[in-house]
């Protein structure tokens, strides 16, 4: 039975105290999705902890904007429903990808690797903001056989990162001793526990929860630096092009099709969003476009913004759905809260200090959820022998060249960039393989 709408899209909270209050539980739900991303390059590249809190200042203001002009729309642009816009994760393995190849070419320089993933990123958001207009296309490249092989390749390929974190970090001194694997199973178990017996902002925040409960912890146990916080500004303003920009093909081909991975899923969440919205999106079908063509105009000024791609939110729609309040405008106060938060580098910084094993205990569940989400996505398809084969190939061939990445190393470098990372290589299986048994069985697979 569907929970009747407390507020309708259109309509706005009756006063300022329960507009906070109804936006900070959006925040609560989406906010350890949108700085886990930057979390994970900053500390993979090698980035100080001042680096990554610039980054993670950064990542909140320019959610904040894109997330109000999603709601808000202007012009073509903008789904005008309540979706927050943070960081993606599909983009996590292409662009770790990216940066260690960067990294071998320019001497190691982890603010070259940055600026080769930003470059990536920059035309791989071109691309996704022109194809937001072909969404009938888009589906037939992308049916759900496909679509499961994908969303579960993302949770399956970056595993490993959050359970090197679990473990205290890779190459850390103390990795996988006792204590860090209490820290970060404390934070597991939080985290299940609030998300299945927790009520309302407990069980939706329980990922935040968790890694609060996880700074408590950690603090007790003498594993918590705060001292990069005092040495942290008062304000922080972003600055364009921190990075550089590095364009090269076989860069931005992993990153191109990541972007239509990404499509593919926002298509997902807004068609959900609409629906608990109460919104008929056959009849408004300008809302998807303008969602799909906003996430890519969104990703492109994030770049020049020194952050990563950014994507619709699911997590909120699961917030509108439980409380029953549908107000994009609630949605628009999430967004001018995260551009206030980014102001400040001081909590930015709290953030960046997070132990390894507070953000295993989180990652583990995160990705592993992803995978299940991806996962489920297969209840929708029919087990044909071709599907099944499109499956276990696709499926194999991401986690080969993830866990045995030597086999690309006979390869030519640029083939070798792009087959690096386990998503880009399943979703080319996948969709070849769907896109070639369609054509030789007539339409069926």
């Amino acid at each position: 039975m569907e929970n009747k709408l407390v507020l309708q899209v259109d309509e706005k909270p009756g006063s300022l105290s329960t507009w906070v209050l109804l936006s900070l539980q959006h925040i609560f739900a989406a906010f350890s999705g949108i700085v886990t991303v930057p979390i994970i390059f900053g500390s993979s590249l090698g980035f100080n902890t001042l680096e990554m809190g610039e980054i993670i200042s950064d990542m909140l203001i320019v959610s904040g904007v894109i997330t109000i002009f999603q709601c808000y729309g202007f012009g073509k642009f903008g789904s005008k429903l309540p979706q927050v816009m943070g960081s993606n994760f599909t983009f996590i393995g292409p662009g770790l990808a990216i940066g260690g190849a960067a990294i071998a070419l320019n001497g190691g320089s982890p603010q070259g690797a940055y600026g080769a993933i930003l470059g990536a990123s920059l035309i791989g958001a071109l691309v996704q903001t022109i194809l937001g207009s072909f969404t009938d296309k888009l589906r037939e490249i992308f049916p759900p056989v496909v679509q499961g092989c994908v969303v579960s390749l993302i949770g399956m390929t970056i595993i490993g990162v959050a359970v090197d974190w679990f473990a205290g970090g890779f190459g850390a001194p103390d990795y996988g001793s006792p204590s860090n694997l209490l820290l970060g199973f404390s934070v597991l178990a939080i985290t299940i526990f609030l998300n299945q017996y927790g009520r309302g902002i407990f069980s939706s925040g329980a990922i935040f929860f968790g890694i609060l409960s996880g700074y408590i912890i950690a603090g007790i146990m003498g594993k918590l630096d705060l001292s990069p916080i005092l040495s942290a500004g008062y304000i922080h303003l972003p600055r364009p092009l921190k990075y550089g920009m590095e364009f090269k093909i076989q860069y931005i081909i992993p990153f191109v099709i990541a972007y239509l991975v990404a499509l593919v899923e926002s298509t997902g969440d807004t068609l959900a969003c609409g629906k608990v919205c109460g919104v008929d999106m056959e009849k408004e079908g300008e809302r998807l476009k303008g969602a799909l063509m906003w996430g890519g105009m969104g990703s492109f000024v994030g770049a020049l913004f020194n952050v990563t791609p950014t994507t619709t939110f699911s997590q909120n729609t699961g917030i509108v759905s439980l409380t029953g309040v549908a107000s994009r405008w609630v949605v628009m106060g999430s967004g001018i809260l995260l551009v206030l938060m980014g102001f400040f580098p001081k909590f930015s910084a709290l953030v960046a200090v997070m132990p390894n094993p507070v953000l295993g205990g989180a990652g583990v569940v995160m990705f592993g959820m992803i995978a299940a989400v991806g996962i489920g996505i297969f209840r929708e398809v029919d087990y044909t022998k071709g599907n099944m084969i499109i499956v276990g190939i696709s499926i194999s061939a991401g986690l080969a060249v993830t866990l045995k990445p030597e086999v690309l190393s006979k390869l030519p470098e640029f083939v070798r960039t792009i087959l690096s990372s386990g998503i880009t290589t399943g979703t080319l299986v996948a969709v070849f393989l769907s896109m070639m048994f369609t054509k030789f069985k007539g339409g069926e697979q």
